[in-house]
């Protein structure tokens, strides 16, 4: 998980839903193949829940809303300064 993940999540909060859905699935299926060498004969559900793990699509959404979040409450990010409407609607939104 320290080598291959970053890899595969590399700036995933950049660009978020830019990437299509077959590379998506790519990506996905790393991880997936990784854990049933980890755990074999568990499903693949199964073994991210023994693991503790989200699929990558999870964890790709769960890092933009702490980057986006992040951004909108931190006064030294010049996006911190956008109207209200705009950063609580992002912040209840997520």
């Amino acid at each position: 998980m320290t080598c291959v993940r970053p890899v595969l999540e590399y700036s995933c909060q950049v660009f978020p839903f830019v990437l299509p859905a077959y590379l998506s699935d790519t990506i996905e299926w790393v991880q997936k193949r990784f854990l049933t060498i980890i755990c074999p004969n568990i499903d693949y559900t199964d073994s991210l829940d023994l693991s503790g793990i989200l699929k990558l699509s999870n964890r790709h959404l769960k890092a933009c809303d702490i980057l986006f979040k992040d951004i909108v409450t931190t006064p030294s990010y010049n996006l911190g300064k956008l109207p209200e409407r705009y950063t609580q609607a992002i912040i209840l939104d997520r």
